[in-house]
């Protein structure tokens, strides 16, 4: 069957996009930027028949630390729930992949609450196998490592890490990951020094690489909220363990606000589709977050008993209040010990909430200043370098 024969009747955006030879991208730009979530869906279906279809929501293994952040290859839509439902088109097109990620996530969550810090290491290993390098997978290795051998074998993971990037903004978000686990530093101190990088950042005009950090490193802090839409279309340029994660999270804090109409149903739509074939217990609660009970979760938040303290210490953790956070996962665990796709809180939270001996609020023993962090080709973004696409 020829091309022109099984795009007969069909949209007429469809046909640019295989037919046009010069200039696909600018079709498949205006697929992302003037369709909705329903008809784009439409025509990516259609479109995988096509090899240029198949591009479009590529998953993207980065095979290096330097390239776990690139540039997004296509311009933004027209509001962030379109955004974010662009991303989505990819999540169910690898749905396989994911649900991977999800089970091994929980494996290692499991392992990690069990303290089988053997299997744990296993887990990770086996996730930088499949999916390649992340910036998930980063923090969880230095998680292990402070569990499992103290200080100093974090720090000589973090040192491993940093000889393989030459990336700065990379290296400056691994360090700070780093910072905010060790024993040492407290949550004011960390803040203070995040905070005044990124008021330098912001002076010098440098807002997008503040928020890129700020998202990665603290979420809980909400200033880049006002490039919410911007920090979504960058989830596209990487790896497909971190555009999930990060989506996520930014779903969550930015359906806080008001939402139009238009925006709620496009959402419903959304995330009825990604619970359909994406096993992610956690999609229930952002869907509560996002939408309250007209986005279906209703019945099942209300037949966990686990979600009162669930969300309670996910509202804590979002808000910066890590020991009230700490003590509502300990009281989710104490009810239920298998809930293992509660781990990145219940171990995040205590880690960030100790330290009350930490360093005085303005010092930060590992401090990189903006003009390093910007060492990027001369201020611009990094490059799209180590990595291949399935």
């Amino acid at each position: 069957m020829t091309t022109r024969h099984k795009l007969r009747g069909r949209d007429p955006l469809l046909r640019t996009i295989v037919t046009t030879r010069k200039n696909p991208q600018g079709a498949i730009t205006q697929l992302k930027s003037q369709r909705s979530y329903r008809q784009a869906k439409r025509i990516i279906k259609k479109l995988r028949a096509f090899r240029l279809g198949r591009s479009i929501s590529g998953e993207r293994v980065a095979e290096a630390w330097d390239a776990v952040l690139t540039p997004p290859p296509l311009p933004a839509s027209s509001d962030w729930v379109q955004e974010f439902g662009w991303l989505c088109h990819g999540f169910q097109a690898h749905a396989q992949q994911l649900n991977s990620f999800l089970g091994q996530r929980r494996q290692f969550g499991g392992a990690l609450l069990l303290g089988d810090y053997v299997r744990a290491e296993e887990v990770l290993d086996e996730i930088e196998e499949e999916h390649g390098h992340s910036f998930w997978l980063a923090e969880r290795r230095l998680m292990l490592g402070q569990f499992n051998g103290g200080f100093e074998a974090h720090k000589a993971l973090l040192a491993q890490m940093q000889s393989q990037v030459s990336d700065p903004l990379t290296g400056y978000v691994i360090t700070k990951l780093s910072h905010r686990l060790e024993p040492h530093v407290n949550y004011e101190s960390f803040q203070h020094s995040t905070k005044s990088m990124l008021r330098e950042l912001e002076a010098g005009g440098h807002n997008l690489v503040a928020a890129l950090i700020e998202i990665q490193i603290s979420p809980w802090t909400h200033a880049w909220k006002s490039q919410g839409q911007e920090m979504l279309r960058w989830c596209s340029g990487r790896p497909l363990v971190d555009r999930y994660d990060r989506a996520m999270k930014i779903l969550a804090y930015m359906s806080l606000g008001a939402l139009a109409d238009d925006q709620r149903a496009e959402l419903r739509l959304i995330l009825r589709d990604l619970q359909m074939v994406l096993d992610d217990r956690q999609l229930a609660h952002v869907q509560w977050i996002a939408l309250g009970a007209e986005g279906g979760a209703e019945a099942e938040i209300s037949a966990d008993s686990t979600s009162a303290s669930y969300i309670r210490a996910l509202d804590d953790f979002a808000l910066g209040r890590f020991k009230a956070s700490a003590e509502a996962a300990e009281a989710l665990l104490k009810k239920d010990p298998t809930s293992f796709d509660f781990y990145e809180v219940a171990q995040s939270a205590p880690l960030l909430a100790a330290g009350m001996n930490g360093l005085e609020e303005g010092t930060d023993s590992m401090s990189v200043s903006s003009s390093e962090v910007l060492e990027v080709g001369g201020g611009s973004m990094p490059p799209s370098t180590s990595c291949r696409g399935r």
